[in-house]
């Protein structure tokens, strides 16, 4: 083989490794344009995984915080029943004991000698 040969089986591999190069470079620009679809591929999954997740957990509060506002609120009402019915007189365990209601003590109150009356 003569120094021409060599030349020319040089050039033909650095040809070649050029095209290589070339190849190598548009392999790397598609498989970086393919890892970026991949990445909003998923962020899009996760995130909507995330948000079916916060919905679910939105909901459960939603529904113990309903759960214990319905007791809470009868027990409200039913304690602003039994002040009704001591201030109007109609306290049945007050009765029961002999005392008197609060209407009767206002009445007594503002009317001290009235029931001392014995015409």
């Amino acid at each position: 083989m003569t120094a021409l040969d060599d030349a020319r089986e040089l050039r033909e591999a650095s040809r070649e490794a050029h095209e290589a190069i070339q190849d190598l470079r548009v392999a790397m620009k598609d498989g970086k344009q393919l890892l970026q679809e991949i990445r909003t591929a998923a962020k899009g999954a996760v995130d909507e995984q995330v948000e079916a997740a916060i919905e679910a957990a939105v909901m459960r509060l939603k529904e113990a915080v309903e759960a214990a506002i319905e007791p809470a609120t009868a027990e409200v009402f039913k304690r602003f029943d039994t002040i009704t019915d001591t201030l109007m007189g109609e306290d049945r365990r007050s009765r029961r004991q002999g005392k008197p209601s609060v209407p009767e003590m206002i009445d007594e109150r503002m009317h001290p000698h009235r029931g001392d009356y014995n015409g």
